[in-house]
């Protein structure tokens, strides 16, 4: 009886301290091979993969980013390609569903889109019926194919700080404590085909992009 005991707090612990998509901060390439079939992608210390053990159904690729001493410190994911109108109605909805998704479990985010505008949402806030947000556009996804449009959500500890008299804090921001910003971004591959991509950033990750950074440079 007892050992069952420790087994099942064992694995309450699992649960509480795994990361997204069952990758947590630290990890080596030997330890997240275990995890998904992952290999060397474009970038150093970048390694990808088409699915992991505890994926999500809605996300196709994986990628993590380890270094030798700090492990893992970054996981991105984006959604399979979204067909979608001129509008982007198709798109939004997918990128809407997701934040709202992840409010539920790290609180409200900071809401970019259109470039320039920026908000911060409390948990009372309907962001989605903000005036003038989702304003009628058939060439919406043209300007997010051309970077002239936006469309992006940010947890991370400045978001508990107003950006303009439009705002409103977020003060119910709950970061898991390895956890230093998770980004969800939409993007076009065309006028009519698009993706979601989310990026997690572990308390490691800026030390890890110094060392990037370090290597790179060392031959100069």
């Amino acid at each position: 009886m007892k050992k069952f005991a420790v087994a099942a707090a064992i694995g309450v612990a699992t649960q509480v301290f795994a990361g997204p998509f069952g990758l947590s901060q630290g990890l080596s390439i030997e330890e997240a091979k275990k995890l998904g079939q992952f290999v060397p992608g474009d970038s150093e210390y970048v390694y990808v993969t088409k699915a992991v053990t505890h994926g999500h159904s809605d996300f196709d690729t994986y990628s993590i980013l380890i270094t030798p001493k700090q492990g893992l410190c970054g996981v991105a994911a984006i959604t399979k390609d979204l067909y979608t109108n001129a509008y982007g109605h198709q798109l939004k909805s997918k990128f809407k569903e997701l934040t709202s998704t992840l409010a539920e479990k790290y609180g409200y985010p900071r809401i970019s889109f259109d470039v320039s505008r920026t908000f911060d949402f409390s948990k009372n806030f309907d962001f989605w019926n903000l005036d003038g947000m989702w304003i009628e556009n058939d060439a919406w996804m043209d300007g997010l194919l051309n970077k002239t449009r936006s469309l992006n959500a940010t947890w991370e500890e400045v978001n508990r700080i107003n950006v303009s008299d439009e705002s409103i804090a977020t003060p119910n921001l709950t970061l898991k404590s390895s956890l230093s910003a998770i980004n969800l971004s939409a993007f076009a591959r065309s006028e009519n085909r698009g993706y979601v991509r989310v990026e997690y950033r572990f308390n490691n990750y800026a030390v890890c992009v110094e060392a990037i950074n370090s290597k790179k440079n060392s031959n100069l």
